[in-house]
């Protein structure tokens, strides 16, 4: 069984997060977040509550950032954007494997498109 930190870094990566943007959406402090990845002998393990709210940031169960869950872990998605078309989520999950400068140059696109039309 992996412990809760290796569970938490994990589904971070997976989900793109790094520990700044996890703790704001959490709604927790930072140090104390990284106390928690960072298995800090002076960190405690994170109340029943922060747990909760880690998973909820996360969109896993407590079981998986438990590690209770599995491989399973590794297939949830982040939450989709409610109707959206499955080609659009299809475009949007390539728009993330894109280099930075086909990054860029796509939003140009995509603004000059807002503008024109």
């Amino acid at each position: 069984m992996n412990s809760f930190s290796e569970n938490l870094s994990r589904i971070m990566g997976l989900r793109g997060l790094n520990q700044v943007e996890l703790a704001k959406k959490a709604g927790i402090d930072q140090p104390s977040l990284s106390s928690y990845i960072n298995e800090s002998s002076r960190a405690k393990f994170p109340s029943l509550q922060t747990m909760i709210k880690l998973a909820n940031a996360l969109n896993c169960s407590l079981d998986e950032l438990a590690g209770r869950g599995g491989i399973r872990s590794a297939q949830v998605k982040p939450q989709k954007q409610p109707g959206l078309e499955p080609e659009l989520e299809q475009l949007l999950d390539g728009f993330k494997e894109l280099g930075d400068e086909n990054k860029e140059l796509l939003k140009k696109m995509i603004k000059a498109m807002k503008k024109g039309g």
